[in-house]
């Protein structure tokens, strides 16, 4: 079993979140499944979402696979120890391709920005078409 990555980690009601996640199969291939399902739950929580400022995002296509880079701003009153990003990536008609996920590595004081760069998991091997020529 895996677990999911949400980001934000807390949704109040009208937000939107992206899920991301990868796995092994052992002793096969993506393409053996015609079919994915996920069962999900979720907790109550009087926790607020922490949604940061994102800015300069940039999609590269590079020899060790697809990513996308930008700054996270700190728009909060406090210090942000774990912050965790993803970016949905879209076809030009709107359909839903993939989504890459990552973290700073840095905390980041309020009104402070630091760089990201997401690239896992890497797009799946029939949209790469979309991303490489």
């Amino acid at each position: 079993m895996s677990i999911l990555t949400l980001v934000p980690s807390v949704i109040l009601p009208g937000e939107t979140a992206i899920i991301s996640e990868s796995t092994t199969l052992d002793g096969t291939t993506a393409d053996a499944y015609a079919e994915t399902t996920f069962n999900f739950s979720f907790d109550k929580t009087e926790q607020d979402s922490n949604v940061l400022e994102v800015s300069g995002t940039k999609g590269i296509a590079g020899d060790f696979g697809y990513k996308v880079t930008g700054v996270v701003k700190n728009i909060t009153k406090e210090q942000q120890d774990d912050v965790r990003l993803a970016a949905a990536l879209f076809d030009a008609n709107g359909n839903l391709l993939g989504a890459l996920k990552g973290s700073v590595d840095v905390g980041i004081a309020p009104g402070s920005e630091a760089g990201f760069e997401l690239s896992y998991p890497d797009v799946p091997p029939g949209y790469k078409k979309y991303f490489y020529n």
